[in-house]
């Protein structure tokens, strides 16, 4: 539904419909859809191996699920790091038993597990800001130097994003914990929690459509990344879109006919 959605928000339909039904089940079947759809490709193939996933989850030992992530996580991020900074191609990265987001699926089953101490969480909840801010120099300086972003600095399968999102993980889940811990019997916090992660989805697929509205401007409503400083413009920019979609894709859930395209 999304990908024919937004081939033709972009107008890339054409008017002949034998031409528009070749044009979008072919674009559909190779992929060319809107950049942030990939993951929806990515999640058949995770899907497909989770019978045989399952099957080693139930007889594996903890630690030979560590081993498994070890391995991606040397293979994929660090040794992905050392090719970036170096140049050398390492003919280990061909090991694809141990590549893509099979790892990054494993590790949240084992994350999941994971209750540790406030004081860890604490301190992931101090890394996490300094990382995001090294991140963000260090991003700033290569740019400035070589007039251009590699994607290293925000590739999913990256030394920067792997830790950083394992990190992050940990902390929401330590603090929604905490926060679980001392509410009231009675209290519609959880709730509203609950809203907002199925809503998680939905929010994900149509970003992009509010993202482009707010930039072009609705009526008098205006609000793109360079209308201020981005430092300002980019937290305020991420907190109005996400609460509009958020609210779009609650609406949407509440329809019996179209709540199935977010995955409600």
């Amino acid at each position: 539904f999304w990908g024919t959605f937004y081939f033709f928000w972009r107008g890339q339909v054409p008017a002949d419909i034998v031409k528009a039904t070749k044009f979008i089940l072919s674009s559909l079947a190779s992929g060319d859809v809107e950049f942030h759809l990939w993951f929806l490709y990515t999640f058949i193939g995770i899907y497909l191996f989770v019978p045989i996933l399952s099957v080693f989850i139930k007889h594996a030992k903890e630690s030979d699920v560590w081993y498994y992530v070890g391995i991606w996580f040397l293979l994929g991020p660090i040794f992905g790091a050392l090719y970036w900074a170096s140049g050398n191609y390492l003919a280990l990265t061909q090991f694809g038993y141990f590549s893509g987001f099979i790892g990054f699926f494993l590790l949240g089953y084992l994350l999941a597990r994971l209750h540790p101490d406030w004081k860890w969480v604490a301190a992931i909840w101090i890394v996490i800001p300094l990382w995001a801010a090294a991140e963000t120099y260090g991003m700033y300086r290569q740019t400035k130097i070589e007039k251009f972003i590699p994607d290293q600095w925000f590739d999913t399968l990256t030394i920067y994003v792997a830790p950083y999102t394992a990190m992050m993980f940990i902390a929401l889940k330590g603090l929604g914990q905490r926060v679980q811990a001392r509410l009231a019997v009675d209290s519609k916090f959880p709730a509203l929690c609950e809203s907002l992660s199925r809503a998680s989805l939905g929010i994900i697929l149509i970003h992009v459509l509010v993202l482009e509205l707010m930039y072009k401007g609705i009526g008098s409503f205006h609000l793109a990344p360079y209308d201020f400083h981005p430092a300002l413009s980019v937290p305020v920019i991420s907190v109005i879109s996400y609460l509009i979609c958020f609210a779009l894709v609650n609406l949407i859930q509440r329809i019996p006919l179209l709540r199935h395209i977010i995955g409600s």
